[in-house]
């Protein structure tokens, strides 16, 4: 047992070393951004398009996806050289990222008293009792993004 944690502990160890010797150029700017931005958008674009459909087994899709993507580049990084782990690691940020933000603005919307409910396009909703009702007009902006003031909301409601 002893011995496994020695090797373990050493391959820890060279695969910091290993990424702690590479010297990224302008090329590797442009991969990492790119990796980063476009996955990000893509889980944003999932959430958005196929809301509560946007899950494997109940768990958010950016849940799974950082999580694995996270597992794999640790994988990878300490038994097959490391040459996927960068760009699982930047997938894997997105992910989890994506995740933490939906769940923490989730948690900012409930202390503060806010529910949001999102209907089908020519659905007729069954809202809960002592909830009024309100229109809004145009489209809603990202989930995570920024919300609607009660005034604002109002405005956008009004009779045109």
């Amino acid at each position: 047992m002893a011995n496994a944690l020695v090797k373990f502990g050493s391959k820890v160890k060279n695969s910091i070393a290993h990424v702690a010797e590479t010297k990224p150029g302008v090329g590797h700017f442009v991969i990492d951004k790119g990796e980063r931005y476009l996955s990000a958008g893509a889980f944003g674009y999932i959430k958005g398009r196929y809301r509560e459909k946007a899950t494997v087994k109940g768990q958010p899709i950016d849940l799974v996806v950082g999580g694995g993507a996270l597992g794999l580049a640790l994988i990878d990084e300490m038994f097959f050289g490391g040459h996927f782990a960068p760009h699982l690691n930047r997938i894997s940020d997105s992910g989890l990222s994506s995740y933490i933000n939906s769940r923490a603005t989730y948690l900012g919307n409930k202390a503060a008293g806010r529910k949001l409910y999102v209907s089908e396009a020519g659905a007729n909703p069954q809202i809960p009792a002592g909830i009024k009702q309100v229109d809004v007009l145009g489209d809603m902006d990202a989930m995570g993004g920024v919300f609607l003031s009660d005034a604002q909301v109002q405005q956008f409601a009004k009779a045109r």
